[in-house]
């Protein structure tokens, strides 16, 4: 029998922009046997901001008044590829990256990975070796990386993460400059 499960919880006192949010995610795995009361039942994820390159040089820029958001974007596309790519460096991520396409941004390996490994009709155990092995020997696993990563190249096109003392700054800058009518999108990857 197929079960559909999807246990996700965000757990916080504050609003969602006033702190470096953390996801909950309980294991899909053995529901028979899992005490969600446990800690070992859950995992902690961190949410991550997005923001397309054109929305913050046309529109965050002048609403915030940054001298140079070209300057801006140039650090966040520094940024955005240094962590990707230092956390793409792992087995993980070296097997994974045989699997992708040459163009494939760590940004988006790293968050397709993430993704894959909430599949839960894959039943991959998030043990590094369990991973590694699926990622060499699965093709069904492999399949699905690679249409993940497709996905999100289109859906990243353009995007840098933005960290969270900048989040910060540009909520502010949003408020506090911001007509009433104005509507910003913010993207909030998990």
């Amino acid at each position: 029998m197929d079960i559909e499960f999807d246990a996700d919880a965000i757990l916080t006192n504050e609003l969602i922009d006033a702190f470096a949010p953390v996801k909950l995610k309980m294991s899909v795995f053995d529901l028979q046997n899992i005490d969600p009361g446990s800690c070992s039942s859950w995992t902690e994820m961190r949410l991550l901001h997005l923001i397309k390159k054109s929305d913050l040089l046309n529109i965050f820029g002048p609403q915030v008044g940054l001298p140079d958001p070209t300057k801006v974007i140039a650090q966040l596309e520094d940024f955005t590829t240094t962590f990707f790519c230092t956390a793409a460096k792992t087995s993980i991520g070296e097997i994974a990256s045989m699997l992708l396409p040459r163009n494939t941004t760590c940004l988006n390996m790293i968050l397709g990975l993430s993704e894959l490994m909430e599949n839960a009709d894959l039943q991959i155990p998030a043990a590094s070796h369990n991973v590694r092995l699926r990622l060499k020997k699965d093709v069904l696993v492999q399949d699905r990386l690679r249409k993940i990563v497709k996905r999100m190249e289109y859906e990243h096109k353009d995007q840098v993460v933005i960290p969270r003392h900048m989040y910060k700054q540009l909520r502010k800058g949003i408020k506090d400059n911001t007509h009433p009518e104005m509507n910003i999108d913010v993207n909030f990857m998990i």
